[in-house]
């Protein structure tokens, strides 16, 4: 049946309207592989006794690229913010490196091994990964943000956390479990993160807020070998907590900062252990540094209490 040509156009614009979402989505969209910017809420709620929660403000950006086993990958930087949010000038360090394939997964090179972080080619019910084999994809759909489509995943991790969530081209936004330098750690506490702000070139992708990070002097290229191993213990502590590796270190120091991002000792290591007496500390979660020569070669969490 032919429409009267009165009724054609009408029909076409709903077509197209209609369409227009598969259309804008006819390409994916890339990760970003230079000057792009998250910042990341972590909200760590403590064990009992102490109870409570502390919320803590992490910058991640992407800034030039380095070569690994010939491959080129995008660098990685982590600068952890004050309680205001403003930037900490200079503070950021490089924490690894980071790629996606032509297959629309992202892998984190960090600490001589890769970690899988997302993968925009999965489809629901897929298993994802980097959770072992209880996660997999509950949901695919497809979200305006950025003034682009891009697929956004739900991710059921099959424990008692809540649902993870990520989007093609920007990555996590929301979830529960220990997210740290993007990738997951078990320390035995409860933390939830929340994405407050992506941007590409300085263009708002995602969210409010501010969305700055900046290098300090990093090296150029990240290292394929596995550096010293560190351990630390007891976690949580009291009175104090010791720091051991398994290489003498020459010119490295300890840094012990605040759930805010605010220095609080500063001890320099020598050998291959050292027992730190801390001082007086509010009960909650710390983050302690291990910088060689000016380069962060550990990051961990520690809870006081």
């Amino acid at each position: 049946m032919r429409h009267p040509p009165a009724m054609e156009r009408p029909i076409r614009i709903l077509l197209l309207t209609l369409l227009m979402p598969c259309l804008s989505y006819s390409s994916a969209q890339q990760f970003p592989v230079d000057s792009a910017e998250w910042s990341i809420a972590f909200t760590a709620f403590n064990l009992p006794p102490n109870g409570g929660y502390t919320t803590t403000t992490v910058h991640y950006g992407i800034r030039g690229d380095t070569l690994i086993d010939g491959m080129t990958w995008s660098k990685l930087y982590e600068d952890t913010a004050v309680a205001d949010m403003s930037f900490v000038e200079g503070n950021a360090m490089l924490i690894g490196a980071i790629r996606e394939d032509a297959n629309g997964q992202v892998r984190l090179h960090q600490d001589g091994s890769i970690y899988l972080l997302f993968d925009f080619s999965l489809t629901v019910g897929d298993q994802f990964t980097p959770l072992g084999p209880y996660g997999y994809v509950s949901a695919v759909d497809t979200v305006f943000v950025g003034g682009a489509w891009r697929r956004h995943f739900a991710i059921d991790p099959g424990f008692a956390l809540w649902p993870l969530e990520y989007m093609e081209g920007i990555g996590y936004v929301h979830g529960q479990g220990v997210m740290d330098g993007w990738r997951y750690w078990n320390i035995g506490i409860h933390l939830e993160f929340e994405l407050l702000c992506m941007e590409h070139y300085g263009v708002r992708i995602y969210g409010t807020g501010p969305c700055h990070v900046e290098e300090s002097t990093v090296p150029t290229q990240v290292a394929t070998n596995t550096g010293p191993v560190v351990s630390l213990f007891p976690s949580p502590f009291t009175d104090s907590f010791t720091i051991r590796t398994d290489q003498p270190l020459e010119e490295a120091t300890l840094v012990l900062s605040d759930a805010a991002g605010r220095t609080v000792l500063r001890e320099p290591f020598r050998g291959t252990q050292l027992r730190v007496h801390g001082p007086d500390l509010a009960p909650g979660l710390y983050v302690v540094s291990i910088l060689d020569r000016g380069t962060l070669i550990q990051r961990a969490n520690l809870i006081a209490q």
